[in-house]
C-alpha cells in the first residue's frame, strides 16, 4: 500500500468511526444494537440517499438519522470519488460487547 491509500484510509476510517458514534447517539438507552442501511444513487449529478437505522433485536422505535450522518455520509462519498469508485450501498452494525463497549463494522457494496 502506498502512502496515498494509506491516507484516504485513515481518513475513510475517521468518518466511519464519526458515523458510528453518531448513530449510537441515535439509539434508544436501551437498544444494545443498531444497523443503519444506506442507499446510494446519483441521477444527473444528484446524489440522493435513502437511510434506515433500525434493531437487530427487534426493538420497534424507528430511529430518524441525525444530520450529522448526512453529512458524514456525503463526506465519505466524497472521499470515494476523489480517488476510486463510489459505493452504491452499505451497512453500519454498531454493538456493545462484553464490556459494554460499542464496536461497529461497515460493509460496503459497489
Amino acid at each position: 500500500m502506498n502512502n496515498l491509500e494509506n491516507t484516504r484510509l485513515e481518513k475513510q476510517a475517521a468518518i466511519d468511526g464519526e458515523v458510528a458514534r453518531a448513530i449510537v447517539a441515535a439509539t434508544p438507552e436501551h437498544w444494545r444494537s443498531a444497523t443503519m442501511h444506506v442507499e446510494r444513487d446519483e441521477v444527473s449529478g444528484q446524489e440522493r440517499m435513502s437511510i434506515v437505522i433500525s434493531s437487530p433485536e427487534g426493538h420497534p422505535e424507528p430511529i430518524r438519522p441525525p444530520d450529522e450522518v448526512f453529512e458524514l455520509l456525503a463526506k465519505l462519498s466524497n472521499l470515494f470519488r476523489a480517488d476510486s469508485e463510489v459505493w452504491s450501498s452499505l451497512v453500519y452494525n454498531v454493538a456493545q460487547d462484553s464490556n459494554e463497549q460499542w464496536k461497529y463494522d461497515v460493509r460496503f457494496t459497489y
